[in-house]
């Protein structure tokens, strides 16, 4: 016990230390969790990457961008859709349409839509996710090609064929 304790505050220390080291910490063990099917767990990394991020790097910053969307495709991973959507609008709301991660937010949310059932809300967001990635954010042509294979998987859910 008094090792992992004393594991736990070097941990914390390392915040002070090196922050891009701690931010990647939170986000491996977001993802070993999630792995692990330690579903709570992964959560709560996923909601401190998310707020310490933000109070070290801004909402504006790429990295909390980048660490958003991770956290969305965690959730949506577990299968936790409804509050992946509570999450992405909060995230939307709060980084603007002026972020330049904004396109690549609105595809993990329209998915999330999507896997809700959501099919005409999510196709309208799909279109514009890919009208901010032609408008050249910081997303490239392999994040173009993402959201339209999931506006392709929408129509096949939706029975419609081209």
């Amino acid at each position: 016990r008094k090792i992992f304790l004393k594991k736990i505050i070097d941990f914390k220390n390392l915040k002070l230390v090196d922050y891009a080291n701690y931010s990647n910490t939170l986000y491996n063990l977001m993802t070993v969790y999630n792995q692990a099917g330690k579903y709570e767990e992964a959560t709560a990394m996923g909601d401190e990457l998310l707020a310490e991020d933000k109070a070290h790097y801004g909402v504006k910053s790429k990295e909390y961008g980048e660490s958003a969307i991770f956290y969305l495709r965690t959730l949506a991973e577990q299968g936790s859709f409804r509050k992946a959507k509570l999450e992405a609008e909060k995230i939307l709301e709060e980084i603007g349409n002026d972020h330049i991660l904004y396109a690549l937010v609105l595809n993990n949310y329209a998915d999330i839509l999507a896997a809700l059932g959501e099919h005409s809300k999510s196709e309208k967001i799909f279109y514009e996710s890919l009208r901010g990635i032609r408008a050249g954010t910081e997303a490239g042509e392999l994040d173009e090609a993402s959201v339209s294979v999931n506006l392709a998987s929408l129509y096949v859910d939706k029975g419609q064929y081209i």
